[in-house]
């Protein structure tokens, strides 16, 4: 774990497995307490990264690590998350019934903004969490 000035970036390699989504939510929420955010943010924040962490443990194959990187821009805090994956996720359209396929529709509503992009190694998916 790097963590620089308050307003440059933070970043955290976790392994890919379901112990580290503790450990990214535990990080954020210091980091986030540490730059003094409003409580809606920081909790916006975690469900964001915590949802798109599980994602990479969950669907992307052979993954043994990933990135978070936690940074502010512009008056703006924003979220990646990057995976060695070039597959953009499709969001599914879950049925009432369903017990998952909402976590996208819950990504885009407690952001802002939020896209994906490919890389030279991967994919990064891209965050700007709602502060109100």
């Amino acid at each position: 774990m790097l963590c620089g000035d308050p307003d440059q970036r933070c970043v955290i390699h976790p392994t890919a497995d379901r112990r580290s989504v503790r450990r990214i939510r535990r990080f954020l929420r210091d980091v986030l307490t540490d730059w003094k955010c409003g409580e809606l943010l920081i909790d916006n924040a975690i469900s964001v990264v915590a949802e798109l962490s599980n994602n990479v443990i969950l669907h992307v194959e052979n993954v043994t690590e990933f990135r978070v990187v936690v940074s502010r821009e512009a008056g703006k805090l924003c979220l990646e998350v990057w995976d060695p994956s070039g597959d953009i996720p499709e969001p599914r359209h879950a049925g009432v019934e369903d017990t998952a396929g909402r976590g996208l529709a819950m990504v885009e509503a407690l952001c802002e903004s939020f896209e994906w992009r490919r890389d030279d190694h991967g994919k990064i998916a891209r965050a700007v969490p709602c502060a109100e």
